[in-house]
């Protein structure tokens, strides 16, 4: 056991499945196995609760008000938790902010994004105290860089990128053996994410409905839209249209697993991340990945994905969605090969290690 003690502040105990939510809880697993003595501070209250809200911002700033001394290091498992920061650093600056991503404005958010984007917008500046602030990308580091006028005004010296980590292991074993010829019973097309403005979810699914092709062709979708307005404008397009489809809020750990298994394609359409997590789950299966050409998912991916030029226009994703059919079987298993190996980057025992060396180990 390590003599170090650290507090990892986290959010509800429904988000601990989340992208923002797995960055964390596998860090701490990895860190754990290593011999570190944490202690996680979930919110015992379902995420859309009046409860959650009050204990997120009452409660909390209270209670490392006067118990963050204790620890060496207290973790902060997001950017909306900024507003923290100050309550860690009473005494010494022990602070440690993950900030996945900044926050975008679009013309087609929500009134619940919107009003997300204005409370980020007013807390970001907090994050600037963190002693370390960890990005998961090196592009959500240059994107918070460039939120400041200068670099003066980042009191924090301490930035560090730390990619999403995966305890994948069994799954890319699994997936040299489970991988199917494409298009053997028709083709399927797999995403599983959320729904907000910034997915783009919606704009992708209308150019595979106007895909024409000699095989059934079948759209699944697993997750919570979150923004449930979006959900109800992509499943009133699809009562509209002759796709085959499935929509999943929630589905178990196996079921989940067999759904990566058994697509031939899995479409990342985002306009925005601070990482992304499942694509990268999708190739640790060997999946062919087909994401919109921005710069996030060139950093993670590089050349083992497909890639959508204009990812905002339907013509596009039209045109990336018939050159993934036409793909032959040398280059199916070519990028089924680089697949599996990107995904091998980002193992659990791989990032754990980096981390201690540059959080854990790192003087504040």
């Amino acid at each position: 056991m390590k003599s170090k003690s650290f507090l990892w502040v986290l959010g509800p105990e429904d988000k601990k499945k989340s992208g923002i939510g797995l960055y964390s809880t596998n860090l701490i697993d990895g860190l754990r196995f290593r011999g570190y003595n944490i202690k996680c501070l979930f919110i015992p209250y379902k995420s859309r609760s009046l409860r959650r809200y009050l204990y997120q911002f009452f409660f909390l700033p209270l209670y490392l008000l006067f118990n963050a001394t204790k620890y060496d290091k207290v973790f902060l498992y997001e950017e909306a938790y900024s507003f923290l920061v100050p309550f860690c650093n009473v005494v010494k600056k022990r602070s440690v902010l993950i900030f996945h991503h900044l926050p975008e404005q679009s013309l087609h958010d929500s009134v619940i994004e919107k009003l997300k984007y204005l409370y980020m917008k007013v807390i970001l500046n907090l994050a600037k105290y963190s002693a370390i602030l960890i990005f998961p990308s090196k592009n959500t580091k240059y994107d918070f860089l460039n939120f400041f006028s200068s670099k003066d005004d980042l009191v924090s010296k301490k930035l560090v990128v730390i990619p999403n980590c995966f305890n994948f292991s069994s799954n890319i074993r699994a997936s040299t053996l489970a991988n199917k010829d494409c298009y053997r019973s028709g083709v399927v097309f797999l995403y599983v994410g959320s729904e907000e403005a910034r997915k783009n979810l919606l704009t992708s699914i209308v150019a595979l409905s106007r895909i024409q092709y000699e095989e059934k062709i079948t759209f699944i979708k697993i997750g919570k839209p979150i923004i449930t307005e979006n959900r109800a404008k992509l499943m009133e397009f699809l009562g509209t249209t002759s796709l085959n489809y499935q929509v999943s809020d929630y589905v178990s750990q196996s079921d989940l697993e067999e759904y990566f298994l058994q697509c031939d394609f899995f479409i990342m359409p985002t306009l925005h991340e601070g990482f992304g997590r499942t694509p990268i789950e999708a190739q640790s299966y060997g999946k062919i990945v087909i994401a919109s050409d921005i710069p996030i998912m060139r950093e993670i991916m590089g050349d083992s994905a497909l890639y959508v030029k204009d990812p905002h226009l339907e013509a596009s994703w039209i045109t990336a969605f018939y050159n993934a059919l036409k793909l032959d079987n040398e280059k199916i298993r070519l990028y089924q090969f680089k697949a599996r190996e990107n995904a091998a980057r980002y193992a659990i025992e791989n990032v754990v290690r980096e981390f201690e060396s540059e959080v854990l180990n790192s003087p504040q």
